[in-house]
């Protein structure tokens, strides 16, 4: 019920993606447990082979150290913010 609502159910190619993407990173966590599928490029890769996207990059295997009052929480934002890689993108995208 739920594959049938989403946009691009059904549909193929360049109509399957959304189309407001330019560049695409993807980050991961290591133990990341929301993150299914740490990469994400081999199901939206196809997306810079149709011209939808410059580029599509999965960044993986970095650590999120981000504690809170329940301990460590690796999905939690900030830990995220921190992590050099992750902060670098973001300083990147504000640049521009």
């Amino acid at each position: 019920m739920i594959l049938k609502g989403l946009c691009g159910a059904g549909r193929h190619g360049r109509d399957l993606y959304p189309t407001n993407i330019v560049r695409w990173q993807n980050f991961s966590a290591r133990g990341e447990l929301t993150a299914l599928h740490p990469e994400l490029k081999p199901f939206f890769g196809e997306m810079v082979d149709l011209g939808l996207l410059e580029s599509f990059q999965d960044v993986t295997g970095f650590y999120n150290h981000f504690r809170g009052s329940d301990g460590l929480d690796v999905h939690m934002s900030y830990g995220y913010l921190i992590n050099r890689a992750v902060a670098e993108s973001v300083a990147d995208w504000l640049e521009l």
